[in-house]
């Protein structure tokens, strides 16, 4: 582990910032047990907020460009699993050049988040099947996203990286980057 006290410092804060979410998404993901159910649209637009939060670590702050936004959430949706990365990877945007009919941050977090919607045939879940948490049909052109699927992945993911910082193996220089301007949790 770095011996650098500020970065342990820096590690714990973040380490704050993922209990607070996973609580908060845990919280109100118990809602789905109750007779008003949880609430999906919200639950699926902080899992992509929170997915675009946790790529700027892996991108740092020093590369901010147009697309910054994007580049985080992919970068960060890429890590939750093989079937996100191919998601990502088989998307037609002007940062990817292989082409098909769906582009996930387009599409999902900026549907969710700007238009407060889904920008394609959709629907949100709490519960389902698979190994992903986003399912993409290109026949339909429908998307499903499963609320607990991607949460799970997302929880390991994030706990990856924070792992990875701890030992050395993620780019401290892009945490540190990014982390240095924001107001530690303590």
């Amino acid at each position: 582990m770095n011996n650098d006290l500020h970065t342990n410092d820096y590690i714990d804060s973040v380490k704050k910032i993922r209990d607070i979410m996973f609580g908060d998404l845990e919280k109100t993901l118990s809602l789905a047990k109750t007779s008003n159910g949880a609430p999906n649209f919200l639950l699926a637009l902080a899992l992509c907020c929170y997915t675009e939060y946790w790529g700027q670590f892996l991108i740092g702050k020093k590369n901010r460009f147009h697309g910054y936004s994007r580049k985080c959430f992919n970068e960060f949706f890429k890590r939750l699993g093989p079937r996100y990365y191919y998601l990502i990877r088989y998307n037609h945007n002007k940062y990817d050049y292989i082409k098909c009919d769906h582009n996930i941050y387009s599409d999902i977090r900026c549907g969710l988040a700007h238009s407060y919607m889904i920008d394609e045939n959709a629907k949100i879940v709490i519960e389902g099947d698979g190994d992903c948490g986003i399912k993409y049909d290109s026949t339909t052109r429908r998307y499903t996203f499963i609320i607990n699927k991607y949460f799970e992945d997302f929880k390991i993911a994030v706990n990856n990286f924070i792992y990875g910082l701890e030992s050395g193996n993620e780019d401290l220089s892009k945490f540190r980057d990014v982390i240095e301007s924001k107001p530690m949790l303590i």
